[in-house]
């Protein structure tokens, strides 16, 4: 493996001016959420010191043209990425290669003078050889990015000062990213990206871990490894309501079986009794319990709006047509077990809810 140096940068510009020194002619890469004219200009001595520049710039009101332009007039290359709805470009990534060597700069500053002189801000340095794996992992995510978006031309820009005439600097990044997308501007299709396989087999065997060895006080945890089975999207989204839905159908079907909606315990009676329950009551039930389950060993999160879960990337990358398969298999026996029942009767409702 090659040899990489790594040190902790609390003073960004401070670094980033530094490198410009010893990296002088050299190749750079950046991928930013947020830019600002002031922050461009504070990193100017890195923009001149470097033969090629090439950034990816996230779609946003609050990041101005004039800051694009800027980038423009000292030579780099501008990409523009308008991220898919529910979804925000948010890298914060600074990259340098010349004669062999890399450096990157990644963590939380944006390029806003704020970003990178100002705020409270905490970043990882690494340099070494540019072979090493961790570049050439960050070039392929780097060249995805750049690949996914659309390069700033006059057009491009005309249309970005029209958008911020039109709704003003504090319009929501959604409602923003959606007029610009009636306005003819494509949103980028997710980046393919190789996740590491032992990373993807952490995450499996950490799924089957849970399926196998939780302890079950009601069928919720396998209805929502089910649900996420079989309904998440190409990208590992499935909607709260659709959950809910998938919850409640399960439910209702064991009524009209005839059987009960959970084992019985004593005269200890649960929400999930009431036959009335309403979709909004099992969206609540699954942001209780088990969606915190699922969340603690990393494998679901909730999207920012709340609206949708989301299942880890390297789990959705693990999850070939015959693992689904096992899962689901191993997720029937357990709620055939949870209920006393034979496992036809399961697959069948299951079949009907889920799916």
């Amino acid at each position: 493996m090659s040899e990489l140096r790594v040190q902790l940068v609390k003073q960004p510009l401070a670094k980033l001016t530094e490198l410009a020194r010893d990296y002088q002619g050299m190749e750079l890469e950046l991928a930013i959420a947020y830019v600002s004219p002031g922050g461009v200009l504070s990193l100017s001595p890195l923009i001149r010191a470097a033969n090629r520049t090439r950034i990816t710039v996230g779609v946003t009101p609050i990041n101005r043209v004039a800051a694009l332009r800027q980038l423009q007039g000292w030579g780099a290359e501008v990409f523009i990425y308008l991220a898919t709805r529910g979804t925000v470009f948010h890298p914060k990534v600074y990259y340098g290669t010349r004669n062999g060597q890399a450096w990157a700069m990644i963590g939380s500053s944006n390029l806003t003078v704020n970003g990178l002189d100002l705020n409270i801000e905490l970043n990882l340095l690494v340099q070494g050889r540019r072979v090493s794996k961790l570049f050439t992992d960050l070039e392929a995510f780097l060249e995805a990015y750049r690949g996914q978006a659309h390069l700033l031309t006059e057009d491009l820009c005309q249309l970005l000062e029209d958008a911020g005439r039109r709704l003003g600097h504090q319009v929501k990044e959604r409602e923003y990213a959606d007029y610009l997308c009636r306005s003819g501007l494509q949103p980028a299709e997710q980046p393919t990206l190789l996740i590491p396989e032992n990373i993807q087999r952490q995450a499996l065997e950490e799924l089957v871990s849970y399926l196998q060895e939780t302890r079950m006080v009601y069928a919720y945890q396998m209805l929502l490894c089910l649900v996420m089975l079989t309904r998440a999207d190409e990208r590992g989204f499935f909607s709260q309501s659709e959950a809910a839905a998938c919850f409640r159908r399960f439910y209702q079907l064991r009524d009209q079986a005839g059987l009960p909606r959970e084992r019985q315990r004593g005269e200890r009676r649960a929400a999930i009794d009431d036959p009335e329950l309403g979709e909004r009551a099992f969206i609540e039930i699954i942001r209780i319990d088990p969606f915190p389950r699922f969340e603690r060993r990393g494998l679901l999160e909730m999207s920012s709006d709340g609206d949708y879960y989301s299942v880890n990337p390297a789990l959705m990358k693990a999850l070939t047509p015959e693992v689904r398969v096992q899962l689901r298999e191993l997720a029937i026996q357990r709620l055939a077990q949870h209920y006393g029942e034979d496992r036809a009767t399961i697959e069948r409702l299951v079949t009907e809810a889920i799916g």
